[in-house]
């Protein structure tokens, strides 16, 4: 159930913790079933409360990966409501998917969010303060620009993006991880790859020989060289970019922690109920073996990636997580295997592990 007080401006309405967090988080885990009740507590014309229930209506579906036939089964309730009965009233007015009413409600929600600039989803970086600083910020600005080129390309063919444009979506991708409405498509596998590649404790130099035989298999990668397996990293390879590679991690953690997680939650939600296959490529030697090797604990595909997969899995999800040092005992991979396993059911909103099964291998 969601209460919104009534706001005087379109860009109030959008420049809110509901609008661009709640929401968000809502849309992105909720599955069928999902009832919403918008209740305004001041006097607001019903014209108006609808168009605000559609306001926020439209931004769920845009970042809901549901299909098409399963939001339509989302119940979506407005009306007035005084506050001192919040707690039992029930609104009266219905957004129904099948009507005209809905689809004009629509058109003038975009209407609304056109009238907000998006100032406040328009993020500063980290600055960098290293001997390649002038590089780091070449490198960032060439990025966001590509990414809002692409963006406004693609709206032109009619993808919806988000209230502020490409620009706003450009820059929150690269300067806090934070990927919307049109930029999760960045991150989206092609429909021929048949499992997500993720892979940790590997150098630069030696990651692509050893990714690609899995790739070559179906798997589908974040960011390689070509043939890349997203838009995301055709971009990070464009010779202005490179990859970022000037810029220190404190810059660019924010970015790489957020294209992980979004690229995991895409693949784990994408095909809805149907059943979904990880493979984790893992090029440590030991975890935390005296304080010579990294920590499972403290890898991207701990904290970022295996966090997303369990929150936005909702069909069966298998994880194979392969070593490929031949110094790792049959002990080791196995302890690391079950770590990630008992990790991705605390996390995962399904309160069994009836959906969840790993394995490990060399």
């Amino acid at each position: 159930m969601a209460l919104l007080e009534p706001l005087r401006e379109a860009g109030q309405r959008v420049d809110t913790i509901l609008y661009k967090a709640e929401l968000k988080a809502l849309a992105e885990s909720a599955q069928e079933g999902l009832r919403v009740d918008v209740l305004f507590t001041k006097a607001m014309g019903l014209d108006d409360q609808a168009v605000v229930s559609s306001v926020l209506y439209r931004r769920t579906r845009l970042l809901s990966p549901m299909r098409e036939e399963e939001f339509d089964a989302t119940t979506w309730q407005y009306g007035g409501c005084p506050k001192e009965e919040l707690a039992s009233c029930v609104p009266e007015h219905l957004l129904d998917p099948n009507s005209t009413q809905l689809q004009r409600l629509i058109d003038k929600a975009k209407e609304a969010e056109a009238h907000y600039g998006g100032d406040a989803w328009r993020a500063e970086r980290p600055k960098a303060s290293c001997a390649a600083a002038g590089r780091c910020q070449q490198q960032l600005d060439a990025l966001t620009a590509l990414i809002a080129e692409r963006c406004q390309e693609d709206t032109k063919r009619g993808s919806p993006v988000s209230v502020g444009g490409c620009e706003a979506e450009a820059a929150g991708v690269v300067n806090l991880g934070d990927f919307e409405v049109w930029s999760k498509s960045l991150v989206a596998c092609g429909k021929d790859k048949l499992f997500l590649l993720l892979w940790s404790g590997f150098r630069e130099e030696e990651r692509e020989e050893v990714l690609w035989p899995l790739r070559r298999q179906g798997g589908c990668a974040l960011q390689t060289m070509a043939p890349e397996d997203t838009a995301l990293a055709r971009l990070l390879n464009d010779e202005r970019v490179r990859v970022l590679q000037d810029c220190p991690w404190k810059v660019t953690k924010p970015f790489w922690d957020g294209a992980s997680r979004n690229f995991a939650g895409m693949w784990a939600s994408r095909n809805g109920h149907q059943a979904a296959s990880v493979t984790v490529a893992m090029g440590y030697r030991g975890f935390g073996h005296q304080g010579t090797e990294k920590s499972m604990f403290n890898t991207v595909f701990y904290r970022s990636e295996l966090k997303a997969l369990a929150q936005a899995s909702r069909g069966t999800l298998t994880v194979w997580l392969v070593f490929t040092s031949p110094g790792l005992k049959k002990g080791e991979m196995d302890s690391a295997t079950a770590v990630a396993f008992e990790r991705a059911l605390l996390l995962s909103p399904r309160g069994d592990d009836s959906w969840l099964s790993s394995g490990s291998g060399s």
